[in-house]
């Protein structure tokens, strides 16, 4: 049988206008797949200017080709990618000064490379020139920008001057940071919210300005935005546990108290009709993480009155009764988890009564031992391994049935199971 061979050929010419031959010799058929990087990247950075790894990409993409003309700077490769890109998308999203600004990192981590070391070189003198470069143009058009980009601009000029050690005007680019981010229109996409708002926090950390209670206040000042201003906050789009994530990340300016009550705020304020079962698991789950265990019984309140209105998920299977019967036993309360448990169990036993299925029998075998029906348990778990039920991993491990553990006929099942996974899987018959 003959092979069929792919050859990649990579066009990396900057501005085009060249012609470029190769020849291939082999035996076998050969399929030829053309890829024009600069194309590739050039899209990229035009779907997503506001992103820091499209530009890092572009950076690296034209020190390759200043390297490979020997040129003595990147001057000469900006210029031509500049040259090949339309001059009003350019303009509109400062793509020289991006450039210039990405360049300077990677100039950087090449020094740091240079000298075996594994942090960025900040100091070294083509890096420094290059983030000059970046400053000056970033400087001159930052207030042009269109307003969508106008945080990451200043973000960026603040990064720039922390690195050269001008901190005191790194902080004045901060705070035009923070204002340009609060100024963004109702409905920003959440990506661009939430990364947006990640940079600027990073920027206050100590790879940057140092100031972790800048960015604790910040955040206090977002916290307070959204709750005073509700759904015309454009900060809106991030979630209420994802800021408070966020918020508890700055101890002790911020205490976790204050970030959980926070989120639990602005989940219970939000409109009736608006599905947030997922926030109040999340919620749950970081209550869970932080140990305020006297909060979770609101929480756990929440996601009840969640799934009450809206159902289970029919994709996520932690938003169900099932799951919220287990947060509740977790929490103490086996009183609510049993009431949670019985609801799930109406659910199995309407789905194996209508279909009974492997699947459906042994999802009512669970319900019923969960709420302590054991034997009626065992009883459907039999009927589901006549009716072709076969998983035994999932039924020796799963934690719906570990009340059935230690039972003699659930062993024996168990056994059975085993015994068929082995042969289905060609498993050696003492292995566990």
């Amino acid at each position: 049988m003959r092979r069929s061979t792919t050859i990649v050929l990579t066009l990396a010419t900057l501005s085009g206008g060249g012609t470029a031959v190769w020849t291939v010799a082999s035996l076998d058929p050969v399929t030829v797949e053309v890829v024009d990087i600069r194309a590739r990247l050039m899209l990229a950075v035009q779907e997503s200017p506001d992103r820091i790894d499209s530009w890092t990409s572009v950076a690296r993409y034209v020190l390759s080709m200043s390297d490979e003309r020997g040129d003595t700077g990147p001057e000469r490769a900006i210029e031509a990618w500049l040259l090949s890109v339309d001059p009003d998308w350019a303009s509109a999203s400062g793509a020289e000064a991006m450039l210039w600004y990405t360049v300077s990192h990677q100039l950087a981590e090449r020094a740091a490379g240079d000298s075996g070391s594994s942090a960025s070189n900040f100091n070294d003198p083509a890096a420094a020139a290059a983030r000059q470069r970046a400053i000056d143009l970033l400087l001159r058009h930052s207030q042009s920008r269109p307003e969508a980009m106008r945080h990451w601009h200043w973000n960026s000029l603040a990064w720039a001057w922390a690195r050269s050690g001008r901190f005191d005007r790194a902080v004045g680019a901060m705070h035009r940071t923070e204002e340009s981010l609060l100024a963004l229109p109702v409905g920003t996409a959440e990506r661009v919210m939430s990364e947006g708002l990640t940079r600027a926090l990073n920027c206050w950390g100590p790879q940057g300005v140092n100031d972790p209670a800048s960015a604790a206040a910040y955040l206090v000042r977002v916290s307070e935005d959204v709750e005073e201003r509700g759904a015309s906050s454009p900060f809106a789009s991030i979630g209420p546990v994802s800021l408070a994530q966020q918020m508890i990340l700055f101890q002790p300016y911020i205490t976790t108290v204050e970030a959980v009550a926070t989120a639990l705020r602005r989940l219970r304020a939000a409109p009736a009709e608006e599905d947030l079962r997922l926030e109040w698991l999340r919620a749950s789950a970081l209550i869970a993480q932080v140990r305020l265990d006297e909060e979770q019984a609101a929480a756990l309140d929440g996601l009840e009155s969640q799934l009450e209105l809206f159902g289970e998920s029919a994709e996520n299977p932690r938003l169900t009764w099932n799951e919220l019967g287990w947060r509740r036993r977790l929490s103490g309360d086996e009183g609510r988890a049993l009431e949670a448990w019985g609801r799930w169990l109406e659910g199995r036993r309407r789905a194996a009564d209508q279909s009974p299925t492997p699947e459906n029998l042994y999802d009512l075998a669970c319900g019923l031992a969960l709420v302590g029906r054991g034997d009626e348990a065992l009883d459907t778990l039999e009927r589901a391994a006549d009716a072709g039920w076969m998983n035994y991993p999932l039924t020796d491990r799963h934690r719906d049935l570990s009340s059935l553990a230690e039972h003699p006929r659930f062993r024996r099942l168990v056994a059975r199971l085993r015994e068929i996974y082995q042969a289905e899987n060609r498993i050696p018959g003492d292995a566990r």
